[in-house]
Order: C-alpha cells, then sequence, then structure tokens
C-alpha cells in the first residue's frame, strides 16, 4: 500500500466520522483533518481519486467555491463522470453561480448516460428536471420530469412529483398534461 493511499483512508474515514450527527469531536479529527489528509495523499501521488475525497470535504465545509473547483479539475481528467459533473454543478449552485452554467454541467452529466436511459440516470434526470424548475426554464422542466417519470415507471411515483410535474407543464402552457398530472397527484394523495 502507498503511503498515499493511508492518507486517503485516513481522510475517508474522517470524513465518515464527521458525518454522523451522533459524533462528539474528538482531538484534531475533524472535516479539516480529513481535507489535510486528503491533500497530503494527493501530494504524494496527484491522482483524480484523492482530488474527489478533496472535494467532498470542502463541500461538507461549506467552501463551495473551492469545491467546484475541485471538481472542475477532476472533470478535466479521465475520473470525469456524471457524478463528478453533479458535484461540480451543486458546488456552483451553492456558491451563487451562475444558473446556465448550472444547468450546462447538470444536462452533461444526464448526456453520460446512454439512451434508452436505466435507473442510474434517474436521480440525475429528476435533478435537472428541479433546477430546470427552479430557474424557470418550465418546457426543459416538464420534459425532464417526463423523461424521469418514463424511467421510474408512473406506478413508483408520488402525488409531489405529479404536482411539482403538473405545476411545470402549466407554466409552459402545456393544460391538457397538466390537469391529467393533477389528476394523479389527486388520486394518489386520496389514497
Amino acid at each position: 500500500m502507498l503511503k498515499a493511499d493511508v492518507h486517503h483512508a485516513m481522510s475517508i474515514a474522517l470524513y465518515g466520522l464527521n458525518q454522523k450527527s451522533s459524533y462528539v469531536k474528538y482531538k484534531d479529527w475533524d472535516l479539516s483533518r480529513a481535507l489535510s489528509e486528503s491533500d497530503l495523499a494527493y501530494s504524494l501521488s496527484p491522482s483524480p481519486l484523492y482530488l474527489m475525497q478533496r472535494g467532498k470535504c470542502l463541500y461538507a465545509m461549506q467552501r463551495y467555491a473551492e469545491a467546484a473547483g475541485t471538481y472542475a479539475q477532476i472533470n478535466q481528467t479521465d475520473f470525469c463522470s456524471s457524478e463528478n459533473l453533479f458535484c461540480q454543478a451543486r458546488s456552483l449552485q451553492m456558491a451563487g453561480a451562475d444558473s446556465m452554467q448550472v444547468i450546462a454541467l447538470l444536462d452533461s452529466a444526464v448526456m453520460r448516460f446512454p439512451r434508452p436511459w436505466k435507473s442510474d440516470a434517474a436521480p440525475y434526470v429528476l435533478y435537472r428536471a428541479q433546477q430546470c424548475q427552479r430557474y424557470g426554464m418550465y418546457k426543459e422542466a416538464a420534459l425532464g420530469y417526463q423523461d424521469y417519470e418514463y424511467i421510474i415507471g408512473t406506478k413508483n411515483l408520488n402525488e409531489i412529483f405529479f404536482f411539482n410535474k403538473a405545476e411545470a407543464e402549466l407554466r409552459c402552457k402545456l393544460s391538457p398534461q397538466a390537469l391529467n398530472d393533477i389528476e394523479k397527484a389527486i388520486a394518489l394523495n386520496d389514497r
């Protein structure tokens, strides 16, 4: 095992420990230490794997702009993935970045999945639809919700999903679809 791997493992352990709500800080076993361990691992062996841990630590420490920069660095390597693009988008969003930058990264995250989309793409498709709705891109949101419904299956969704989908459809003047989804929401709520 490389010395870098030891520091990386320590960072992972400290990060995990600090994510537990019941954890009471012991010595210097905090997120700052987890970050320094990941940085040390990267300095010994510059692997994108160690940068991914660094990004997680920075995000947990609410240092969103730095986390976004770290994920941007990762996404210039062979470690570019839907998950890392999503993490970069989420970090930028939390840092207050431009909505179009966030959506572009979410588009890239979703497009990395082969079509027809399977369940592994579903969380990314849903989050993108929700963010499109948040940013007033209602047509894109409605299409994203429709894609998510297709992936997951109508029977596996709840009234909140159909209410949000109907709201996006109403905003982009897709009234028949919105009424259909409102009926689904009501039916599910009456159970």
